[in-house]
């Protein structure tokens, strides 16, 4: 995690290990995670979740340049700065992976996961990162889960079926905003949206939107510790 740098990802300042238990000192996400903020406000306006959704994007593909995989991306592991702007956070079950590598490991929260995950298919870590992005896009759209979780089976049948979008925001929603949506859960892996097909829809630079991420100088001063008396595998 130290050698991730970058405006829309929590930075590592200090990590060291008293004993069995390991100490972190964060940057501090001063307004909270953004499923509190979203419970606060309800559905957000087009213009918000855009600039978020673009922030994660730009934060995620960073990281996968660098070849490293969340596989715990959902709304409680999104940090908003004292600016507002998001900051991804909680690494633990993070892993740097190889160009061609799969993984095995089922990670991070059955609501936020691609279907080969579910399905204990192997699994590319950056298309299920991608995933778990259209699932937090469809939070702040519709301020509801996109597929009901009480078991496995209940959540993959939903995740075939077409794309269900609340009556309450149903009207009020983009056509291109739920086109990207159901392009980015797909369930067809072969068919679903990749990072560079999402940069390059009309929604995504709606309203000329400007292509770069957030301002570097948007660190919160304030730090945070954290322990740990274990790794997560």
């Amino acid at each position: 995690m130290k050698k991730l740098k970058h405006p829309n990802l929590i930075r590592l300042y200090e990590l060291f290990q008293v004993s069995s238990k390991l100490y972190f000192t964060l940057e501090w996400g001063g307004h909270g995670d953004l499923l509190q903020y979203i419970r606060l406000r309800g559905a957000l306006k087009e213009t918000e979740s855009r600039k978020y959704f673009r922030e994660m994007c730009f934060g995620v593909e960073y990281m996968h340049q660098l070849g490293v995989v969340h596989r715990d991306l959902k709304c409680e592991n999104l940090l908003l700065s004292k600016k507002n702007t998001i900051k991804i956070a909680d690494f633990g079950f993070a892993r740097e992976i190889g160009a061609n590598e799969t993984s095995k490991t089922y990670c991070g929260s059955a609501a936020y996961a691609a279907p080969e995950l579910l399905q204990g298919i192997p699994y590319t870590g950056t298309i299920a990162d991608i995933w778990s992005l259209g699932v937090i896009l469809y939070i702040m759209s519709c301020s509801s889960m996109p597929f009901r979780d009480a078991n496995i089976k209940t959540l993959l049948k939903d995740q075939k079926d077409k794309l269900h979008i609340p009556s309450s925001v149903v009207a009020t929603l983009n056509s291109s905003l739920k086109e990207l949506m159901k392009k980015i859960m797909c369930f067809d892996l072969h068919k679903r949206f990749m990072m560079r097909e999402i940069k390059a829809h009309a929604w995504f630079h709606k309203h000329g939107s400007d292509d770069q991420p957030a301002d570097n100088n948007d660190n919160d001063t304030h730090e945070v510790a954290a322990e740990t008396s274990g790794t997560k595998s």
